[in-house]
């Protein structure tokens, strides 16, 4: 049977780096990557589960996420271990071959796999999805599927746009802008259709409505905050922002104050997640908080039933979401 020495061998690196690729390591080049996964591929590597996991758990769930939300990788690595499975975590892999990747990686687990949670859009829309629909039993948490089957856990995106634009408007706001992203992201694209809905619905479009979208392609956080002084800017007197995130709602506080604009007494400002980015700003940010643990907990439940065979079809599950309402908008409630 080949082994790690076997493939570092063909790859032409050492043992370590080929560990740290089917580790899902982000301290790897992506050329070192595919050269590591085509020596996978030539020498017939297995991956065993049972050899990297003292708990000796029979079966699998891996976890793909494009970004690190702790309260949800808890929530799943310890309902997994409730059902006596175990789980694999991959990482920020944003690698262009993202199919070739982590295809070899499921490849690499497939006798030991019970089935695949997704977390965000991102590998739905790279095209992936229809590859894993068709080999594993799939979950998708946070954000919508795109693919025209599957199963789902996650919170109404457009209800909480609506929900967190209604409240600025109930706190006499009326020019509001929503900061979304120039990319396709479906959960962010609804939680900003519910902002238009909410302005509608209280009759402040076509008055003013206002879609500020900041470009991802230098995702650091000196080029958003100039992106989004500029638009700012450009968009003259604004009373509130609604933000698709906690991340866009800091740098806009950010922004705000180069522009000598105050938060919350000139403009108040609401995100979205309840991430470190809400209690580290400076102010605090009102946010709309996701259940990451029953969301977690019910992925891996869902995964479970998926895999047994007693869910057969399309099915979603809808985990309520609440409004954690901090300093950004002149409140103090929900810390």
């Amino acid at each position: 049977m080949p082994t790690v020495a076997d493939v570092a061998k063909a790859a032409g690196v050492s043992t370590a780096t080929v560990s740290r690729v089917l580790s899902g390591s982000a301290k790897v080049s992506e050329q070192t990557q595919q050269l590591v996964m085509k020596a996978v591929e030539a020498t017939g590597y297995a991956l065993s589960t049972r050899a990297r996991n003292s708990s000796q758990l029979s079966q699998m769930v891996a976890v793909i996420a494009p970004l690190h939300i702790p309260e949800l990788e808890t929530a799943i690595a310890e309902e997994a271990m409730a059902q006596n499975l175990g789980a694999v975590f991959l990482l920020n892999r944003m690698v262009s071959d993202i199919n070739g990747y982590l295809g070899g990686l499921l490849r690499l687990m497939s006798k030991q796999l019970l089935g695949v949670i997704t977390v965000d859009d991102i590998f739905w829309n790279s095209g992936l999805a229809s590859d894993l629909l068709d080999v594993y039993p799939v979950v998708h948490v946070l954000g919508e599927m795109t693919a025209a089957k599957g199963c789902s856990v996650g919170c109404d995106d457009m209800q909480i746009g609506y929900d967190a634009t209604a409240h600025l408007l109930s706190l006499g706001c009326r020019r509001i802008a929503a900061v979304s992203t120039t990319n396709n992201r479906v959960a962010a694209q609804n939680r900003v259709r519910g902002y238009q809905l909410a302005l509608l619905d209280h009759r402040i479009i076509p008055a003013f409505s206002q879609d500020i979208r900041i470009s991802m392609e230098d995702d650091t956080e000196k080029s958003r905050v100039m992106q989004m002084a500029e638009l700012l800017a450009a968009a003259g007197e604004l009373d509130a922002l609604f933000c698709v995130n906690d991340a866009f709602a800091a740098d806009a506080i950010l922004a705000l104050r180069q522009l000598n604009r105050r938060v919350p007494e000139d403009v108040m400002v609401m995100g979205v997640d309840n991430s470190a980015d809400a209690t580290r700003s400076q102010p605090q940010i009102s946010t709309v908080m996701q259940d990451f643990r029953t969301i977690g907990n019910e992925a891996v439940r869902m995964l479970v039933d998926l895999a047994a065979g007693r869910i057969t079809g399309d099915r979603r599950t809808l985990v309520p979401h609440r409004l954690l309402l901090r300093q950004s908008t002149g409140e103090n409630i929900g810390l």
